[in-house]
């Protein structure tokens, strides 16, 4: 069952790289359109990749991965009642 789940993380981890480089060029771009710069003129491929490094973006990968977590738990705990009923 645990492998399952880690399996499913495995797969889906090129998803998840994607959408946090997605979020860390719309937060970049967003602060720069405020003062009218076009900031993708300046920027270089390696750090597109590595836009989702941001303190803001790692702060809300942490709550994501904590609901996960909390999620997990919540499961094992209901299928432990269940089983001891």
């Amino acid at each position: 069952m645990i492998q399952t789940k880690l399996d499913s993380i495995i797969k889906s981890f090129p998803l998840i790289f994607i959408i946090l480089t997605t979020i860390g060029y719309v937060n970049l771009e967003s602060y720069y359109y405020f003062f009218d710069i076009e900031i993708i003129n300046y920027l270089e491929i390696s750090e597109i990749l590595l836009l989702f490094f941001n303190k803001s973006i790692l702060i809300i990968l942490l709550l994501i991965s904590i609901i996960f977590i909390i999620y997990l738990v919540d499961e094992k705990i209901t299928q432990e009642i269940n089983d001891n009923k």
